[in-house]
């Protein structure tokens, strides 16, 4: 899979998952991060929610 559609499933799945961001607890989003960051990396995951990167590694 290329890295640019690899990106877009991505987007795809957390648009699913986190329709409302603002309402998803700080929580919820870095356990998907942390579940995900290895496949991805962190800022593309945080650049398909629409959040900042500081966001992650603030809940640490």
């Amino acid at each position: 899979m290329k890295s640019g559609d690899a990106e877009r499933g991505l987007i795809e799945s957390t648009t699913a998952v986190f329709a409302a961001v603002d309402s998803t607890p700080t929580a919820t989003l870095t356990r998907f991060i942390d579940t995900h960051r290895n496949r991805f990396g962190v800022e593309p995951i945080c650049r398909a929610m629409a959040i900042a990167v500081a966001t992650d590694y603030a809940a640490k």
